[in-house]
Formats: structure tokens, C-alpha cells, sequence
């Protein structure tokens, strides 16, 4: 009977054993992530595990790395103008990571979590890529027109800086540049200036326009005049050439029909009715 228990107990623990070496060999790879595994006895192993549940060695480790988007907001980055001002920056931007390349980062970087990797390696390369891009701007084109041309250079080129380790950027946000006091006011100075400017310019081409509308005024006053000269003359010129011998003759009958004859003595005008 003795034995019979002391079997049941040794059966009853091998099961318990058995359930949770199981528990323990059961890992779950979250949705949108791949899992490497590495194990103390054989090393990282080649294949990925994709989402859900698997079955691994006891002591094996599994590191999860995300292949879906994922939002990182760097904050206060500071960089410097191409005219020698110092800002501060804050970006965020959209990567993923190519499951093909996942291995490749666990053996890079090791069983560095991934907002470890964010915080570390993706943010010194964001760095430097902003420095880069942003040395080529002065303070008020970042302010400007040209802050959209900045952000998609910073992109491209951070993009570019990463993908061979495994990581795809698929977007950049520059947010607003931030200044000291002092360069604050001088950024307000230009910007003053600049507005001044723009109001002068749109001035003189207001004044540029008026002046081309009363010269296409004056020209088309003159074209009317030239016009209705030329008109004049040829009118006259019809008349004159209506005018003949016959119809002058014409002309002094009835009037003397009309009038009588009209006669010049001296300085006296006699009229003298032969009707």
C-alpha cells in the first residue's frame, strides 16, 4: 500500500513537472511582432517567430521586434543654422522593423529592448541627420517656407541611415523650432524686416501695374484720337473729291434763285433782286 502511494505521489510530480516545463516552454509573440529566439546551449537562431504561440526551450530567451508602425516623438534636439543658430527640435517619425533583417538586429544590438534601441540608436541617428540637413537651412528659412523641404531631407536621408540594419522609416514630422530669448527676438527682428519688405515689394508692383494700365490707357486714347483723325480726313477728302465744276455751278444757280444776285461795290454789298 506504501508503495502504491509513494508511486502516485512520484507519478503526480512528474505530471506537475511535466505541466509546468510546458507553461514554461510556451511563449507568445505579440500580433504586428516577429520573435527571436536565442538559447544558451545553440545561439540565435535563424527563424523568426511570427505572432502567437510557441513552443521553445526552457532557458531560451525571445526578443520581440515590432513590424508594424510604430511612432517615436524625439523631443529638444538641438542643432544649428547654416548662419551659426543654435535651436532645439522635436521630431517624430514612423518605422518598422523588416522581419527579414530581425536576426540581424539581435545580433547587432543583443536583447536591447526596442524602446531601448529607439531611445539609443535611432535617436543618435536622427540626431545626426538633423544637424546634417539643418546646417544647410539659415534660421529663417527652418521658420519658413522651406521647413516642409527640411523635414522630407531629414527623412530621406534618416531613412537611409537606418534601412541597412533593418529599420523603415515611412515618416518625418518637423515640429516648430524652438530659440533662446535672444534669438527669438532677433528671429521677430527679421521677420519685421522681411514683412517690411514684402509690403514695399507688393508696393512697387502695385505701382508697376497702375503705371502699365494708364500707359495701355493712354495708348488706346491715342489710337482713338489717331483714329478718328484718320476718319476726319478721309471724309474730307471724300468731300473734296465730290466737290466738282458742275456741282459749284450748280450750287451758285440756286443760290441766286434763292437769294438774287449779290453784287460788290466798293465797300457797300448790293443786293439785287432779279426774281
Amino acid at each position: 500500500m506504501k508503495k502504491g502511494l509513494v508511486g502516485g505521489i512520484a507519478i503526480g510530480v512528474l505530471l506537475l513537472v511535466g505541466v509546468v516545463g510546458l507553461m514554461m516552454s510556451l511563449t507568445k509573440v505579440d500580433n504586428g511582432n516577429v520573435g527571436i529566439v536565442y538559447s544558451p546551449n545553440g545561439g540565435i537562431k535563424e527563424e523568426a517567430l511570427g505572432q502567437g504561440w510557441h513552443m521553445v526551450g526552457i532557458l531560451d530567451k525571445v526578443n520581440e521586434y515590432p513590424t508594424k508602425l510604430r511612432t517615436v516623438d524625439a523631443k529638444n534636439l538641438t542643432v544649428s543654422t547654416k548662419d551659426g543658430k543654435n535651436i532645439n527640435l522635436d521630431l517624430s517619425y514612423s518605422y518598422k522593423i523588416d522581419a527579414a533583417k530581425a536576426t540581424d538586429i539581435y545580433k547587432t544590438f543583443g536583447s536591447v529592448p526596442v524602446e531601448e534601441l529607439e531611445k539609443g540608436y535611432m535617436e543618435r541617428r536622427l540626431l545626426e541627420t538633423t544637424r546634417r540637413v539643418v546646417s544647410k537651412y539659415n534660421l529663417l528659412d527652418i521658420y519658413g517656407e522651406d521647413a516642409t523641404e527640411a523635414s522630407m531631407n531629414i527623412q530621406k536621408d534618416f531613412a537611409k541611415n537606418v534601412d541597412k540594419l533593418g529599420f523603415i522609416v515611412s515618416d518625418t514630422t518637423l515640429g516648430a523650432p524652438k530659440a533662446d530669448a535672444k534669438t527669438q527676438a532677433a528671429i521677430d527682428d527679421r521677420v519685421k524686416v522681411s514683412q517690411e519688405n514684402s509690403k514695399k515689394k507688393l508696393e512697387l508692383e502695385n505701382d508697376k501695374i497702375d503705371a502699365q494700365r494708364k500707359e495701355v490707357q493712354a495708348q488706346g486714347e491715342a489710337t482713338k484720337r489717331q483714329i478718328e483723325a484718320t476718319a476726319e480726313a478721309k471724309a474730307n477728302e471724300t468731300v473734296s473729291k465730290s466737290i466738282t465744276s458742275e456741282l459749284l455751278k450748280k450750287m451758285e444757280m440756286e443760290a441766286r434763285i434763292k437769294h438774287g444776285w449779290i453784287t460788290t461795290q466798293g465797300a457797300n454789298t448790293v443786293v439785287t433782286d432779279t426774281k
